[in-house]
């Protein structure tokens, strides 16, 4: 039998079925808010496992010639792309820009706790509201990981100073040509 993708079709099924599973639990995060929904990550332990057998014991000549790393990371990337459009079912994200938002200010993440008068300048209606553990735990993250909430931070001031030096350069060659 002549395959026509280069891999098998037990793979591929699997494949499929991981991608059946991420859509019913997108839709049921998203649709229903259904608190068992993690149910279907357990399902979803299945498949997956058989496909890493497959590659790994099952086809070992498959697994060499990188079709079954490009099916993986496809396969990946299609089960993230399923979950995009839905609502963040985790508030991790908001308290990933809350740290940064707090070591822009110079101020060390793991003194204070979100809750804490010292940090009430830096709260806002569109990150504040939806930080996890604000009443009682600084953060929790380890200094790598704020080195990563950082970062984006850094560029937005980086970008802003530019802007506001740009902003003079222009405000003086236009006196210099009113003059």
């Amino acid at each position: 039998m002549r395959r026509i993708t280069g891999l098998d079709w037990p793979l591929l099924a699997l494949a499929g079925c991981l991608l059946a599973l991420s859509a019913a639990g997108a839709i049921g995060v998203t649709h229903f808010d259904d608190p068992k929904v993690g149910i279907v990550l357990l399902l979803q332990c299945v498949p997956y496992a058989l496909a890493t057998w497959l590659v790994v014991w099952g086809r070992p000549d498959c697994a060499a010639s990188g079709r079954a790393l490009a099916t993986i990371l496809i396969v990946g990337v299609a089960m993230r792309c399923l979950l995009l459009p839905g609502t963040p079912i985790s508030t991790d994200l908001f308290r990933y820009v809350w740290d940064g938002r707090v070591q822009a200010a110079g101020i060390n993440p793991y003194l204070h706790v979100p809750s804490d008068v010292a940090l009430s300048a830096l709260r806002d209606d569109a990150i504040y509201p939806y930080i996890n553990r604000a009443d009682y735990a600084p953060t929790i993250y380890p200094p790598a990981s704020q080195i990563v909430f950082y970062a984006p931070c850094i560029l937005i001031l980086i970008a802003e100073f530019a802007l506001r030096r740009r902003r003079k350069a222009e405000e003086a060659h236009a006196d210099a040509v009113i003059a």
